[in-house]
């Protein structure tokens, strides 16, 4: 409760949620037949658009109990060359001789 009351304050979306999935990866606590979600990705929502992909890893593991949780964000475009602000560039090869 108090992670969704942090996030409802602070204006953020739970990444694990937004994306259906198997229970395989979806899990990232897991012994015995305790299976839990205990790790949680928090992205604000301006950038709710670039989540492409939140998953569990289920083959690989950090400890025997806890798996890699992965979020696979698109930056596309964000950082391109801005376009030319309309000012005329002064040509100074042209500016020879008498022109």
């Amino acid at each position: 409760e108090r992670i969704l009351d942090f996030v409802l304050a602070s204006d953020l979306v739970v990444a694990n949620t937004m994306y259906k999935k198997r229970d395989a990866h979806m899990i990232t606590f897991k012994r015995g037949l305790v299976k839990r979600l205990l790790d949680y990705f928090l992205v604000r929502k301006v950038d709710c658009l670039k989540c492409n992909d939140c998953k569990v890893i289920p083959g690989e593991s950090l400890v025997s109990q806890h798996r890699i949780l992965v979020l696979d964000l698109c930056f596309r475009g964000q950082y391109q060359a801005r376009k030319d602000s309309g000012r005329r560039r002064t040509r100074w090869w042209d500016l020879k001789g008498d022109k």
